[in-house]
C-alpha cells in the first residue's frame, strides 16, 4: 500500500513522502534493428540479424538472432561461434556470414508482419495519440505501401501475420499503449504503488537517486473525489504572480471526473500559465475547501513572500467562498467575459436575439441601452445604486415600444439581482479599481487549446502521462522566462489600446464626480460614460453564431452538472471500469 497520512474523513497527504519509482520489466514492445537475409534454397525462408555493438566506421556488426537464441538457451555450446554480418544502413556490406547457421530459418511473411505490426506497436508505446482501431488499420496501409511490389498473395500473408488474429492484434497493440499509459481507471486506482511514476514530475522519473530533482514531487493531494498536482518550481511562481485566475473545464476531463480546475498565475506579468491543476469529481462546496486550504498550505510551506492581491473567477460561489476563507486578504473579481456570456443567454432566452442583432433604428437603440446596462460592472464608487436609477430612467424615456421597454426593464432586474446584489458581495462585482486581467480568458483559451493535446474521456493513466509532458513543457517555458531567458507574451496591441481607453474615461468621470455638477450634466455625463465603457469591454452586436455557440454550452455545462448527484460529486456509469475487451 501507499504511505500516507490519514485524517478523521480517510483523506491523505503527499507532499512530504518520499517516493521511489517503481521501473516496470522491459519487454518487447516495439522494433528492434532487424536486418533479413534470404535462405540460399528458399527465397520464402530468410535469416533474422539484430545488432551487436558500437556502430564503427566500417559499419554495424550484426549476429543471426537465431543461433543467439538458441545458445542463450543452452542448446548448443557457450563457445559455439555466432554468425555475423555487417551492415552500413540497410545494406549489406560483406559477402556473407562469418559462420554456418545451426538454427531454423524464419518463414519470410511471418518475420516482415511482425516487423510492421511492432513498428506500430513502437509509435504507441512511445505516445502515439490514436485509438487501438485506427492503429490496426494503419497497419493494413503500411502493408499495402511497403510491399506493393510483390504478389497479392504474398501480401496477404504478410498482412494475415501482422493482423491476422483480430483480437490477438487489438490486444497487443493495447499492451503496447499500457506501457505507457498507465491503465489506471479511478482516483482510488491512482493511490496504488505501481502508479508511482505519476505522483512525481517528468524530470524527476529520469533523475538519479543524487539529483535534486529525484523524487520531485508533483501531484500534493489525493482523495477518493480530488488530486491535486503542483511542482515545487510551479509554487513559487504561482507565490509570486500578483494576479491569479482560476477556471475549470469538463470537456477535455478524463473518465470518471467531472472537471479539471486549474489555477493560473502570470510570469512576468503577462505570460499566463497554469501553475496548480486539480481533477475534482464533483464541484461542491466541501471538495473545493479541501482544494484552497491544500494549496493554501503548499504555499504557506514554499519560500517567498506570497504576493497574490487579485484572484479573478467566474460565478463559482462554492469555489469563491472557499477561496475567501484561505486568502482573506485577497480580492475577488468577477471575469467582466462571463458577465456578457450571461447577458447574451439572457437575451436569447426571452426571444430578443433578432432585435439584438438587428441594423434598424429600433435594433440600434436597443443595443445602445444594453451596452450601458452591461457597463454596470465599472461603476464609480458609491455610485452604484444611482446608476442603477440612471438605467431605469434612459430606459423608461426611451422611444422604444412599450414591450421593448418591460423587456430591458427584466434584463435589468436580472442584471442587478444576479450581478450587481449577488450573495458573494458588490466588491467582488466591481471592476472600477481593476487596471488589467479584467477576465479569465486566459483560462478559457488555454481550455480551448486541449483538445490538441487530450483525446475526450480518457483514461486517467493516460490523461496523466500526456498532463505530465504537457505540464513539464509549461514549466520550462514560464522558468525560462522568469529568468530572462526567454521573453514573455505581451498582449496584443488592441488589447492594451482598449485598457488604456477604459483607464482614461475612469479618469474624466471621477474628475466630473468631484466637481460641481448639475443633474441633467450627471444623467448625460454618467449616460455617455456607460455607453463607451460598455462598447470597450464588448458588450456590441455579436455574430448571431456567437450567441448560439454560448446557449449549446451552457446546455452542455446543464447536461454535465445533471450527471451530479444530491452531494456534488460525479455519478460514474456502471461499466466505467470495464476491461476494454
Amino acid at each position: 500500500m501507499i504511505p500516507r497520512s490519514r485524517t478523521a474523513h480517510g483523506i491523505f497527504k503527499l507532499s512530504r513522502l518520499l517516493i521511489t519509482v517503481l521501473l516496470h520489466p522491459c519487454q518487447r514492445i516495439g522494433s528492434k534493428s532487424v536486418m533479413l537475409s534470404d535462405h540460399t534454397d528458399n527465397s520464402n525462408l530468410c535469416y533474422k540479424w539484430t545488432r551487436a555493438g558500437m556502430e564503427q566506421l566500417t559499419g554495424l556488426r550484426y549476429v543471426c538472432a537465431g543461433c543467439r537464441k538458441l545458445r542463450d538457451a543452452k542448446h548448443v555450446p557457450k563457445e559455439t561461434p555466432l554468425p555475423t554480418r555487417k551492415a552500413i544502413g540497410d545494406q549489406w556490406v560483406d559477402d556473407g556470414p562469418t559462420h554456418a547457421h545451426f538454427c531454423q530459418p524464419f518463414e519470410r511473411a511471418k518475420v516482415q508482419g511482425e516487423q510492421e505490426r511492432r513498428k506500430v506497436q513502437n509509435e504507441l508505446a512511445m505516445g502515439s495519440r490514436e485509438n487501438v482501431a485506427s492503429a490496426k488499420v494503419r497497419i493494413d496501409v503500411r502493408v499495402v505501401q511497403n510491399y506493393m511490389n510483390i504478389s497479392e498473395e504474398e501480401r496477404n500473408k504478410i498482412r494475415n501475420e501482422a493482423c491476422g488474429n483480430a483480437k490477438a492484434t487489438k490486444k497487443a497493440l493495447y499492451r503496447a499503449q499500457t506501457k505507457r499509459f498507465m491503465n489506471v481507471h479511478t482516483l482510488q486506482g491512482l493511490a496504488q504503488n505501481d502508479c508511482r511514476a505519476l505522483w512525481i514530475t517528468l524530470r524527476a522519473r529520469s533523475a538519479a537517486p543524487e539529483s535534486p530533482f529525484y523524487d520531485e514531487l508533483l501531484m500534493r493531494y489525493l482523495d477518493d473525489d480530488l488530486a491535486i498536482f503542483t511542482s515545487p518550481r510551479q509554487l513559487q511562481l504561482l507565490k509570486k504572480s500578483a494576479v491569479i485566475v482560476s477556471d475549470g473545464t469538463f470537456k477535455q476531463a478524463p473518465k470518471g471526473i467531472y472537471q479539471v480546475y486549474r489555477v493560473f498565475g502570470f510570469v512576468a506579468a503577462t505570460h499566463a500559465v497554469p501553475l496548480c491543476t486539480a481533477l475534482m469529481r464533483g464541484k461542491s462546496r466541501v471538495i473545493y475547501r479541501r482544494f484552497w486550504s491544500t494549496l493554501r498550505q503548499e504555499l504557506e510551506d514554499t519560500e517567498g513572500e506570497l504576493m497574490i492581491s487579485q484572484a479573478n473567477f467566474d460565478f463559482e460561489p462554492a469555489s469563491i467562498e472557499e477561496f475567501r476563507l484561505n486568502f482573506i486578504h485577497v480580492h475577488c473579481k468577477m471575469c467582466c467575459f462571463h458577465v456578457r456570456q450571461a447577458m447574451h443567454r439572457r437575451i436569447q432566452r426571452m426571444g430578443l436575439a433578432n432585435l439584438y442583432t438587428s441594423r434598424e433604428q429600433e435594433g440600434r437603440a436597443f443595443q445602445a441601452l444594453l451596452r450601458k446596462i452591461g457597463a454596470l460592472q465599472f461603476a464609480p464608487p458609491n455610485h452604484v445604486n444611482r446608476s442603477v436609477h440612471l438605467m431605469q430612467q434612459l430606459i423608461n424615456e426611451s422611444e422604444l415600444e412599450l414591450v421593448i421597454r418591460l423587456s430591458l426593464l427584466d434584463i435589468l432586474e436580472y442584471y442587478v439581482t444576479t450581478w450587481v446584489r449577488n450573495s458573494i458581495g458588490p466588491e467582488f462585482f466591481s471592476l472600477f479599481d481593476v487596471p488589467v486581467h479584467r477576465t479569465i480568458n486566459h483560462a478559457e483559451s488555454y481550455h480551448g487549446r486541449q483538445r490538441w493535446f487530450y483525446q475526450p474521456h480518457q483514461l486517467l493513466g493516460r490523461w496523466l502521462v500526456n498532463f505530465q509532458e504537457l505540464n513539464h513543457a509549461e514549466e520550462e517555458s514560464a522558468v525560462s522566462i522568469q529568468e530572462g531567458r526567454q521573453p514573455p507574451s505581451q498582449p496584443l496591441a488592441v488589447t492594451a489600446e482598449i485598457d488604456a481607453s477604459i483607464a482614461r474615461e475612469k479618469a474624466d468621470i471621477m474628475a466630473f464626480l468631484d466637481s460641481d455638477y448639475e443633474d441633467e450634466q450627471f444623467t448625460e455625463t454618467l449616460s455617455r460614460y456607460y455607453g463607451r465603457i460598455g462598447h470597450l469591454i464588448g458588450f456590441n452586436v455579436p455574430p448571431r453564431l456567437e450567441i448560439e455557440e454560448q446557449i449549446e454550452e451552457a446546455a452542455a455545462m446543464e447536461e454535465a452538472e445533471a450527471s451530479l448527484n444530491e452531494s456534488g460529486i460525479y455519478v460514474v456509469p456502471n461499466d466505467e471500469n470495464l476491461d476494454p475487451f
